[in-house]
């Protein structure tokens, strides 16, 4: 529920967003921030570009955890970019290689798949909230891209249902 306040915030946030659309954007939550990092992923390239930014950001810390995280709408296992068919196998594969190579411990880096959503935006809150992941980073656009729209609708929608979050969202 939002406060009088919390809905100031947002509009100043998205206002930001639509302007900034040349630099990654780092939202603040009220939640203290950890060593918990999830990172949305779905193959596209400014999905990759997030990844790039969380490996020159943290790859350099040990402690950190990654979790890369997959979210498909429907029953399918796979994402089409560009009629070219992905399986979250190789979305995961080449994430991981780019942090990997920027120093991060594969050890911290985990995976998860999840079909069958509703809501991409609601499962990747839904799952930084019970995981108690402080960051959430996205990228501005997934593969659903749609010119009319000044940012991405699943990145647009993370930033206000996880409001509580940090939130990264990286061009």
């Amino acid at each position: 529920h939002l406060r009088e306040g919390d809905d100031v915030v947002l509009n100043v946030t998205n206002k930001l967003m639509e302007k900034l659309n040349f630099i990654p954007i780092l939202v603040a939550g009220k939640k203290p921030v950890n060593e918990k990092i999830l990172v949305a992923v779905d193959g596209s390239p400014c999905a990759t570009r997030a990844v790039r930014f969380v490996a020159d950001t943290i790859g350099h810390l040990k402690d950190y955890q990654v979790r890369l995280m997959v979210v498909v709408r429907g029953g399918s296992d796979g994402i089409s970019l560009n009629g070219k068919g992905l399986s979250t196998d190789h979305i995961f594969k080449e994430a991981t290689g780019i942090l990997t190579a920027a120093g991060f411990p594969e050890k911290n880096i985990s995976t998860r798949a999840v079909t069958g959503a509703i809501s991409r935006a609601g499962a990747i809150v839904t799952h930084a909230e019970k995981g108690h992941w402080g960051t959430i980073v996205v990228g501005r656009r997934g593969l659903s891209r749609v010119k009319d729209f000044f940012m991405g609708r699943v990145s647009n929608k993370v930033v206000h249902a996880g409001r509580l979050n940090t939130v990264w969202i990286v061009t």
